[in-house]
């Protein structure tokens, strides 16, 4: 490895170590892992997580859950409350989404949290942002086994539901 990269890498890694710590957003092209406790679950794919030193807003990566205002919305926020609610988590972090919300992977105990909501019907695997295509294997059992969302005739991906809201096209 060159000394430049070696460089550019190391103050990467100590740029993240320091958000983190501060309780800022770490640049989006950064990864890190993050130790924290679910403070509060705002819906089926957003929650907020407490560490001593701040709290900090993840948008589960890899999913879209339905709004609140769409069926299923609220019992998505419910499943995943029943969850993870005040558990000791671990987040792989891999950015921040244009809201400032860092973007991640929630694993509870080994489990993936994330592909957990998709395993159960509570959210669809994101499509625009998908890090692996398990995420559609669990979608398709899920909807072949009408589990959650997927008991509804018509359901409508989140992005169609708020398109249609804003009333664009």
């Amino acid at each position: 490895m060159s000394q430049n990269k070696s460089s550019r890498l190391y103050l990467q890694a100590l740029g993240l170590f320091l958000a983190l710590h501060a309780g800022m957003a770490p640049e989006p092209s950064v990864a890190a892992v993050l130790d924290c406790t679910v403070s509060r679950v705002l819906d089926g794919d957003t929650i907020d997580c407490d560490k001593p030193k701040g709290r900090y807003r993840i948008r589960l990566r890899s999913i879209d859950a339905p709004e609140k205002s769409q069926p299923w919305g609220r019992a998505s926020g419910k499943n995943l409350r029943r969850h993870i609610q005040g558990q000791k988590v671990r987040i792989d972090i891999r950015g921040t989404d244009r809201y400032g919300r860092y973007l991640g992977t929630i694993y509870l105990r080994g489990i993936n949290i994330n592909g957990l909501q998709v395993r159960e019907g509570m959210a669809w695997a994101y499509r625009r942002h998908l890090d692996s295509p398990q995420y559609l294997d669990w979608e398709e059992k899920a909807r072949s086994e009408k589990r959650g969302l997927w008991q509804d005739p018509h359901p409508v991906y989140p992005s169609d539901y708020r398109r249609m809201k804003r009333g664009t096209p």
